[in-house]
């Protein structure tokens, strides 16, 4: 899909003139601000395909939001909201979204697999199963939403245009680094493996300057910073998970996580077996042969895709 070509009769005296002001070069005289024009830009792109009520409703909404037009007290159909978040939503192929300044995009991870992310400006995103993040990488930020999964991130320095990835309960704040983000229910931790990152709480309003080698985890609301080993917990990035002693349950649990993949156990005795070692993740055969070779148990791949764990 490409974005639509848009015909002057279409728009009203008041968006031809933001129109040209959109398309003008920006001055430090006359700065542009990148979520208005990105916002404008959706409405006035939404032109092309009706001129019905609702769209015309739409479009002067956003022209009230930029200043253009004076408001007018009369009632506001309920359906603009609902219009709004159509508009912002009209998916194109290879996983974004359509918006007129081309910003916004999104990434969703597969439902069994690990998927491998590379933004414009460099940055690479390795997403857990049915992970999914929505980026905007503008000429003065950079923001990534978190929206669920597990997420490593080696972000592309830049000290102007610091990195920030957001979840529903916090906020990390990064210049150039690599680091973790692990979210289940209610328990976040962000582990720094390398560089400077600020972490915050959008809910208690805690905030914290991490070093390498740190976590930040909440629990549940229960705030604390720790000695890690980032390079065990980033090494799902890598291909592979680190154990040690750990239950098999335990195992299991972390594997559904980041591959989408279950660990059957056919008895309770095999789920309380213990290991320390690495299980790969990109490949079932290799992760049965590693799992019969570490334990007395016997691992066979699934048709599903799974793993069945059965005692030897």
């Amino acid at each position: 899909m490409t974005a639509p070509n848009l015909k002057p009769d279409a728009l009203s005296e008041q968006e031809r003139t933001f129109l040209g002001s959109l398309n003008a070069p920006a001055s430090p005289d006359a700065p542009r601000n990148e979520e208005e024009a990105a916002l404008m830009g959706t409405w006035l792109a939404m032109a092309a395909f009706a001129d019905t009520a609702e769209i015309k409703a739409m479009r002067h909404e956003a022209l009230l939001a930029a200043g253009v037009v004076r408001p007018v007290k009369r009632p506001v159909s309920r359906y603009v909201g609902i219009g709004l978040a159509a508009c912002l939503t009209l998916a194109i192929g290879g996983g974004g979204f359509f918006a007129w300044s081309g910003r916004m995009q999104a990434f969703t991870a597969p439902a069994q697999g690990i998927a491998h992310v590379t933004l414009k400006d460099g940055t690479e995103i390795t997403l857990s199963a049915g992970g999914q993040i929505r980026s905007r990488i503008g000429a003065s930020k950079r923001e990534i939403d978190l929206v669920r999964g597990d997420a490593y991130f080696a972000v592309t320095h830049d000290e102007k245009r610091p990195l920030t990835v957001t979840t529903s309960s916090h906020r990390a704040v990064d210049l150039g680094t690599e680091f973790n983000i692990t979210q289940t229910g209610d328990a976040y931790r962000l582990t720094l493996v390398s560089g400077a990152v600020r972490i915050e709480n959008l809910k208690t309003g805690y905030a914290s300057d991490l070093k390498p080698g740190q976590s930040y985890i909440d629990q549940a609301g229960h705030e604390r910073i720790s000695d890690d080993a980032p390079a065990r917990v980033s090494s799902w990035a890598r291909g592979h998970l680190a154990f040690e002693d750990a239950s098999l349950s335990d195992v299991g649990v972390a594997f559904q996580r980041l591959t989408g993949r279950r660990l059957i156990f056919t008895t309770p005795a095999v789920a309380r077996l213990h290991l320390s070692g690495t299980v790969n993740l990109d490949n079932v055969d290799r992760a049965s042969q590693a799992l019969s070779a570490a334990l007395p148990v016997t691992a066979t791949p699934t048709a599903q895709g799974d793993i069945l764990v059965s005692p030897r």
